[in-house]
């Protein structure tokens, strides 16, 4: 980013806005020289006179007009100053755009929203191909020496944000980093979420529990693995803590829960990080005769918008994608303005929220 001018962060005054929208005119050829008369032209941009005169004025100034009283406004293009570079956020998602709804990602509609009153220009790439394990060519061709744009990563794996961190462009981790990847990152503390959550299964009476995860987990899924692992061993009782991916089709995937819940030593309680495989979860406990939470409990490691006025409630880790969000426009204004920023992950801990399908252990 040396070298690059980035606009300060402001809201464009209405004057601001009109000379901008003045100097686009000259540009363009829409406004000849010399320039319409005051009231034309305060006409035409919807504003009063004063604002008007205003960006005139700012214009004299830059010597790309001239004004002389009683007569019309003159036009010098050869000192018009060049529209400068407007800064970008672009986000890189290896995922179609249909899988990641932006209207249903709240930390993206923030973070869009913070943008557009920021003067941030908003990208998105969203390409199932970048999942491939070589992305590499597909990167170069997108970031083609491109300047003033801080690239948000999402949902983004190891050889993706590998490529990132070795390119050295602006890039903030929008989730976690991958082992061995030094990027800015934006989180949620996820092994903090599953040792807790460990302590909170464990300490009430469960020894056999189930983990789903899906079939590509993220560094943050795997974090959270780690965490409840980790509780797990150091428990003073022994447990018995068992891995499953939520692959395959949905009816594939409804046998295989029905088929473990039916089994012998049928888990007591679940815990995973995806709504739909906890609802899942919960629907053929029911289907299978369990009773929740009297035979099975149920936690999500994640939050969402839909739960968060679910009643009974659900147990959960509250979403904090406001506070998320914020810290991650505050890192990628820094990044924009060429401020170097610490390759370390900033983690939130969210509250955990004790719901209707967590209980005791039952007494066998």
């Amino acid at each position: 980013m040396a070298g690059v001018a980035i606009p300060s962060f402001r809201r464009a005054s209405i004057p601001d806005q009109v000379a901008e929208a003045l100097r686009e005119g000259i540009r363009d050829g829409s406004l000849e020289d010399p320039l319409p008369g005051e009231h034309e032209l305060a006409a035409r941009f919807g504003v009063r006179r004063s604002s008007l005169r205003t960006a005139l004025k700012q214009l004299e100034m830059e010597g790309a007009v001239r004004l002389r009283n009683g007569r019309r406004t003159r036009v010098n293009p050869a000192r018009l100053a060049a529209p400068p570079a407007q800064p970008t956020l672009c986000v890189v998602c290896p995922v179609s755009r249909e899988t990641i709804a932006l209207h249903k990602h709240p930390i993206l509609m923030e973070m869009r929203a913070r943008c557009a009153s920021r003067g941030i220009r908003w990208e998105e790439v969203f390409d199932a191909r970048l999942a491939r394990s070589r992305p590499g060519p597909q990167l170069r061709r997108l970031v083609g020496g491109r300047r003033g744009i801080c690239w948000v990563l999402l949902a983004c794996g190891a050889p993706i944000q590998r490529w990132f961190s070795a390119a050295g462009v602006p890039t903030l981790v929008l989730g976690s980093c991958a082992p061995g990847v030094e990027l800015p990152s934006n989180d949620v503390d996820f092994r903090a979420i599953g040792w807790h959550a460990a302590g909170r299964i464990i300490g009430l009476g469960h020894r056999r529990i189930t983990m789903f995860q899906p079939p590509r987990p993220l560094p943050g899924d795997l974090a959270a693995q780690d965490g409840f692992l980790a509780y797990a061993r150091q428990a003073s009782v022994r447990v018995g803590v068992r891995v499953m991916p939520a692959d395959g089709s949905r009816m594939m995937w409804g046998t295989r829960i029905r088929a473990l819940l039916l089994s012998p030593n049928a888990p007591t309680a679940v815990i995973t990080p995806r709504v739909p495989h906890a609802l899942g979860v919960i629907y053929h406990g029911f289907a299978a005769g369990r009773r929740i939470p009297g035979d099975l409990s149920v936690v999500l490691g994640k939050s969402d918008l839909m739960l968060e006025t679910a009643l009974p409630e659900v147990a959960r880790y509250r979403d904090v994608h406001l506070r998320q969000s914020a810290l991650a426009m505050r890192c990628v204004e820094s990044l924009l303005a060429g401020h170097p920023m610490a390759r370390k992950p900033t983690l939130l801990v969210p509250a955990f929220i004790p719901g209707a399908p967590l209980g005791p252990a039952p007494v066998e």
